[in-house]
């Protein structure tokens, strides 16, 4: 379910720099992250119970693992911005493009499932703690979720259980098409030359198309997904999550807005925040 206020949201949290379509993107959530992690250098220095200073230096883990992954998939994006543009150079090779693309599209779907996996280990460490047995192998997003057996679940604050549910209202249509292209047979099509965008659908059994929100097609297509609206839904969604989350967790922390350390990504995210405002406009008239 595409909402327009929680894409305006996501896009206010990117900042144009300069006239090179460079932006810095500023997430409250890697902010924290960044401030727990700074906090652990200075761990040394002050008389604190060894217990104390592992479940920080835990919690900075958690964090340093969440920024890899969320790195990953602005790598991934950038990857198949610059493929294009490589294949856009010579459009007679467009059946490789097709093929690379597909194949990128499919990592991306499976970067985003790593990103909300990540975030799980943060959300429990942050408050009641993660278990031994789970300090180098971490609970999934999965084991937070409401359908989850495990006992993580029922002990997390019920304001954070409630932020965590209300991602269902899109991200398991996003898991959805992930565990298809993971696990399931499928064709996966990219359509048309790169110098036309980025165009696809996952099909099952046939010609069943698996993505068919009307917010996220190409409008002169027959259920033909627009990757770019796609994604940019998919990143203003976990965007909005995130910032929903902090407010939590530096509550739990004892942690300020005005004592976060600040941080930004740099980097041309521009077909983002064109996407966004396709999105927005769309849903508008």
């Amino acid at each position: 379910m595409l909402i327009p206020e929680r894409i305006e949201k996501a896009k206010s949290l990117f900042e144009l720099m300069n006239d090179h379509n460079e932006y810095k993107l500023m997430s409250s959530f890697e902010c924290l992250g960044n401030e727990i992690f700074s906090r652990t250098l200075s761990l040394p220095a002050l008389k604190l119970s060894v217990s104390y200073v592992n479940s920080q230096k835990l919690l900075a883990k958690t964090f340093q693992s969440f920024f890899l992954r969320l790195s990953d998939v602005f790598y991934r994006l950038n990857q198949l911005n610059w493929m294009r543009a490589e294949f856009e150079k010579d459009d007679s090779k467009y059946s490789k493009w097709n093929v690379f693309a597909a194949l990128s599209i499919k990592d991306f779907h499976v970067d985003l499932s790593s990103l909300m996996d990540s975030i799980s280990p943060i959300l429990i460490q942050s408050t009641i703690g993660l278990k031994h047995n789970d300090h180098e192998n971490f609970p999934g997003f999965p084991d937070i979720q409401e359908s989850s057996k495990r006992t993580y679940r029922k002990e997390l604050p019920l304001e954070l259980t409630t932020v965590i549910d209300s991602s269902a209202t899109w991200w398991p249509n996003i898991k959805k098409i992930r565990d298809i292209l993971a696990h399931r047979d499928h064709d996966k099509i990219v359509f048309g030359k790169p110098s036309d965008g980025i165009f696809f659908q996952i099909y099952q059994r046939g010609l069943k198309a698996s993505i068919i929100d009307k917010h996220l097609l190409w409008k002169r297509g027959h259920n033909v997904v627009d990757f770019y609206l796609y994604s940019a839904f998919a990143i203003a969604e976990i965007l909005c999550f995130l910032e929903e989350i902090t407010i939590i967790l530096m509550k739990h922390l004892n942690i300020s807005k005005e004592g976060l350390t600040h941080s930004w990504r740099i980097g041309n995210y521009q077909y983002l925040i064109k996407s966004m405002d396709q999105l927005i406009e769309d849903n508008l008239t």
